[in-house]
């Protein structure tokens, strides 16, 4: 199995290797207290007013975009915790999946299958400024696992604005049912479907009222 080669990624929206330190200051920056190692030191600064309290412009940093973004980028002194930032979804049939995916949830996608060598659609799920990451559909490497049996890889969990009306949508698409809908109580709707390839993934409705 091959993986999109990160040449690819960059060429198709996806983020390069970030530079080692990318921030600016903002207005925001001038109330935030901020933690920037020295050496084996780490030492606790007020950023409230930057130059005035004596410390260089880069002690005001803030980052431009929120934590889940490839854009978020600390010092090179802190240490950062690994985030997912991409997704394979396998399939015995590549272009059906693209089609089930691209119709029930409205993602867009791209064939990127000269790049990685074997069929292989890149999947857009939405713009860069909101929570989520963007995946692809790959050739899976056998047959597809059989409705009922082991789960094999992730599971995939995707929020929708109206369940009922996105179970719907996933049957009329060729989706099956894995687990029916239940409430996560005073949090959301929750529950699990079978896609054309017979990977399981979830679909999540926040509701504070379900019970």
């Amino acid at each position: 199995m091959v993986s999109l080669p990160i040449r690819a990624c960059a060429r198709h929206g996806y983020p390069q290797a970030p530079e080692p330190y990318v921030t600016k200051p903002t207005e925001s920056s001038r109330e935030t207290v901020g933690l920037v190692t020295l050496g084996v030191a780490e030492v606790r600064i007020a950023a409230r007013r930057g130059r005035r309290a004596g410390f260089p412009t880069v002690a005001r940093r803030v980052s431009v975009a929120p934590p889940y973004s490839p854009a978020y980028r600390q010092s090179p002194q802190e240490e950062l915790m690994p985030r997912v930032v991409h997704f394979e979804i396998h399939a015995a049939d590549v272009q059906r999946a693209v089609t089930f995916y691209t119709e029930v949830f409205g993602w867009t996608s791209e064939d990127w299958s000269s790049f990685a060598g074997s069929p292989y659609y890149g999947l857009v799920t939405g713009p860069d400024d909101k929570p989520g990451i963007n995946g692809a559909v790959m050739e899976r490497q056998g047959d597809n696992m059989p409705v009922g049996g082991p789960i094999a890889g992730a599971v995939l969990t995707i929020e929708v604005e109206d369940f009922d009306a996105m179970a719907a949508a996933i049957e009329t698409a060729g989706g099956t049912v894995a687990l029916p809908k239940q409430a996560l109580a005073q949090m959301a709707w929750q529950g699990y479907f079978h896609d054309t390839e017979n990977n399981v993934f979830g679909i999540h409705q926040p509701d504070p009222e379900a019970r």
